[in-house]
């Protein structure tokens, strides 16, 4: 978590009461990595009671492999998914929104922080993708408060409607893509 994304995240904590963070705590089980994450939790929680946030409000979930069922069950049990500001999650946020779990997402200007927009788009949800750091904070606000439109955002993802989840056409794209390489390759050879 860079301080960038921990400021937001506080202006959010601190906006509203009641809704918790779970944050995800990173992988392998080595010594040096628990010690490392047991710091970087305490570190957070500690910035969290400085900035007035109760530090019972971060739950920090255990490493599970995408392989895992535990993984996806997880997403079924958050109301947003609150996406990186400078690397955006890819693998985690096609998880969370094929598992039905909205993404809040931020308008980025390199390649690494624009896939969360466009997952989003290819969702059909672009009105999750905000344009700023404010629009941000905002955004997941109102949403913190509003089981309604957090629902209907959720039936959305469970409708699989939109071209992230037409995994037919996707295929016949590269296929076609794949035939037409092969194509220009025999007239080439010829």
């Amino acid at each position: 978590m860079t301080p960038a994304f921990w400021s937001v995240l506080a202006a959010m904590l601190t906006q509203r009461d009641g809704p918790k963070a779970m944050l995800e705590r990173a992988g392998a089980d080595t010594s040096a990595l628990t010690t490392a994450m047991e710091t970087a939790m305490r570190n957070l929680r500690a910035h969290a009671r400085q900035r007035g946030i109760d530090p019972t409000r971060l739950f920090f979930a255990p490493f599970e492999p995408s392989y895992d069922p535990r993984y996806l069950a997880r997403h079924r049990l958050g109301d947003l998914m609150l996406d990186a500001l400078h690397h955006n999650a890819t693998t985690s946020a096609c998880d969370a929104l094929g598992a039905g779990l909205p993404l809040l997402s931020i308008r980025g200007s390199a390649m690494a922080s624009r896939s969360g927009e466009s997952l989003l788009n290819a969702a059909g949800l672009p009105e999750l993708v905000a344009a700023d750091k404010v629009a941000y904070v905002d955004l997941a606000v109102q949403l913190a408060s509003d089981r309604e439109r957090l629902n209907n955002y959720r039936r959305t993802l469970e409708a699989r409607t939109g071209p992230l989840f037409d995994t037919g056409s996707r295929v016949r794209e590269i296929e076609a893509a794949l035939m037409q390489m092969w194509r220009q390759y025999e007239q080439r050879a010829h």
